[in-house]
């Protein structure tokens, strides 16, 4: 699976009920909802799990926190469901925040993480998101980044005006924030005011990968198509992409009929996750440049893994098609005989 890019930002030190130190290394790893990194605790097991956790092996980090489980419940639990988040794991994300909570309801960072992933779900998860905001709000004195999160929680379950009240709280502790700042420029454009979103985007002087999509998805949207191209572009050589940010970009692509881009980002796809959906857009857009001999590869390649696959079948003969009309014919025998 693609792993999602890990920012590191300055620690910070919190004290507990429960009565256990731990640090949180804030993470901000998606654009749209804060996810707050591995905490750090005097247990062996969770300091060599936090040693590969840093090394970016997830799945060995688990293991050590997994030890850790009986005498550190809600920190092992806890980055477990990091490390889970990051292998794009997100129900074992979050049944282990869930359990963490449990352990210690004075969690913050637990619960906050645990409504950012039942958020990004959508639907009745994001929903129970929402009913845990004003839990989480009684907790502590949040700053501009957590306001900015819950704002997404309520926006991912379409309340603009939660939303719009929890961004000016943002706005209140941190004006300038370029997070805060990046995110009310995204409410601005779900709300379809595409040209203060944009404004206030081309307003950042640092631009990731999130600012540049959300740039090409406004312009798009207002039929700007070369500004929409030009910061598609932009973001396909950004920092900072996930997997969804990819899936979402080489859409872009598609609609701007650059067909090459989209090819492109669908290889950076498939190279972390090859999924069958990836490889299939990534055939289609063989076809759009005319690339018909790639075409036919990839779709043989997926043919052997799923053989009786009627969509891919009728895929394969169309390709021949364009290329042999007679060995098209032979292959459509083939499959009736079959």
């Amino acid at each position: 699976m693609l792993k999602k890019l890990i920012i590191i930002l300055p620690v910070f030190l919190f004290l507990f009920g429960c009565s256990e130190k731990r640090t949180i290394v804030n993470d901000n790893v998606t654009a749209n909802l804060n996810i707050s990194s591995v905490a750090q605790s005097e247990n062996t097991d969770i300091l060599e799990g936090n040693k590969k956790f840093s090394s970016g092996d997830f799945q060995a980090a688990i293991k050590s926190y997994e030890k850790a489980a009986t005498e550190n419940k809600a920190t092992a639990f806890y980055n477990i469901g990091v490390s889970y988040y990051l292998l794009n794991n997100t129900p074992m994300a979050e049944l282990n925040f869930r359990e963490a909570v449990k352990a210690d309801p004075d969690f913050a960072e637990a619960l906050m993480n645990l409504i950012a992933v039942l958020a990004e779900q959508g639907g009745e998860k994001a929903t129970e998101a929402g009913s845990y905001v004003e839990e989480y709000i009684k907790k502590s004195n949040h700053s501009a980044a957590a306001y900015s999160g819950i704002a997404n929680v309520f926006l991912s379950i379409n309340d603009t005006a939660k939303a719009m009240y929890y961004y000016r709280k943002a706005m209140e502790k941190d004006a300038s924030s370029p997070l805060v700042l990046e995110n009310y420029a995204n409410l601005l454009i779900s709300m379809g005011e595409y040209q203060d979103g944009i404004n206030l985007l081309e307003s950042l002087p640092v631009r990731s990968f999130f600012v540049h999509y959300n740039l090409a998805n406004a312009y798009l949207a207002t039929g700007n198509k070369e500004s929409a191209y030009s910061n598609a572009q932009e973001a396909l050589y950004s920092d900072g992409a996930t997997e969804k940010g990819y899936d979402k970009l080489a859409e872009i692509f598609n609609k701007l009929k650059k067909y090459s881009d989209e090819a492109q980002t669908l290889r950076i796809l498939i190279s972390g996750n090859d999924e069958r959906s990836y490889r299939v857009r990534l055939i289609k857009a063989y076809l759009s440049l005319s690339q018909n001999e790639k075409a036919l590869d990839e779709v043989d390649l997926l043919l052997k893994e799923f053989p009786k696959d009627e969509e891919l079948s009728l895929l394969k003969y169309n390709i021949l098609v364009f290329m042999d009309i007679n060995k098209a014919g032979a292959y459509i025998k083939e499959l009736y005989a079959d």
